[in-house]
């Protein structure tokens, strides 16, 4: 039996997919930074605004949950 927890184990850990995932784009066109926010059913929700990538980064790592609250 304890071989059949751990393969399950194993298995889930080899194919966890996150609820969402973050990306960071330098605009094409002028200056700046955006963060997308991809989540697993395919959504993207894009927040722009950000001067520099290390804003941007903050932004996911310091008020990215705010953000979330407020999408409710």
């Amino acid at each position: 039996m304890s071989d059949i927890v751990a393969t399950l184990e194993r298995w889930e850990l080899a194919n966890f997919k996150p609820e969402y995932q973050f990306v960071v784009r330098q605009y094409a066109i002028g200056k700046g930074h955006s963060v997308s926010v991809l989540w697993r059913g395919g959504e993207v929700d894009t927040i722009f605004g950000f001067e520099k990538e290390a804003d941007a980064l903050e932004w996911i790592t310091n008020k990215f949950q705010a953000w979330l609250i407020e999408q409710g």
